[in-house]
């Protein structure tokens, strides 16, 4: 990933390159899948589509002073295909979605006092997005769907929308 910013009228790389797993694109062995940053450009969130079924997604902060970007906390994510991320405006709430009929994502909360990313769950304890989960229910058997592959998160981090990319036969596109 690289992150540009447009200074005296010209595009200008900012802090380093960031990889998903090892230090060239080659080493890697996967691919980055979607990258967002939030609203004053400081941080930055990028998925890794993985090689097997855990993938992640991974924030990072910039620091104007040694022109550097650092990762906040560890990797955010779950097991199955990670296509879609989000900062909202702030970047102290991040979206990772999937783009698996059962599991359409998770939301992040960034938890300043322990420097880590926490998983949010609604009253009833359920942390997911997925098929069946209670409030948080998807009934989409019309079709068969593999929603999350593209994912946002509001500004203010309370609205969220996910895209598919799959749909049954006869049905018609649902979205």
């Amino acid at each position: 990933i690289k992150v540009y910013k447009y200074i005296n009228n010209d595009w200008s790389q900012i802090g380093n390159t960031l990889y998903g797993n090892g230090s060239t694109y080659r080493e890697i062995g996967n691919r980055d899948s979607a990258a967002d940053i939030n609203d004053d450009g400081t941080r930055i969130i990028f998925g890794i589509i993985g090689s097997s079924s855990t993938t992640t997604a991974r924030v990072y902060e910039y620091s104007d002073s040694n022109d550097t970007w650092t990762q906040m906390g560890s990797n955010i994510g779950f097991n199955g295909y990670n296509y879609g991320c989000s900062l909202d405006g702030s970047g102290n709430r991040a979206l990772v979605s999937g783009g698996h009929p059962d599991l359409i994502g998770y939301v992040y909360d960034w938890n300043e006092s322990t420097s880590s990313w926490d998983l949010y769950s609604n009253s009833s304890g359920e942390s997911n997005f997925a098929e069946g989960a209670g409030g948080w229910n998807i009934d989409d058997t019309e079709y068969m769907v593999s929603w999350g592959n593209n994912s946002t998160i509001s500004q203010d981090g309370n609205v969220i929308a996910f895209g598919q990319t799959l749909w049954g036969p006869g049905t018609g596109n649902p979205g």
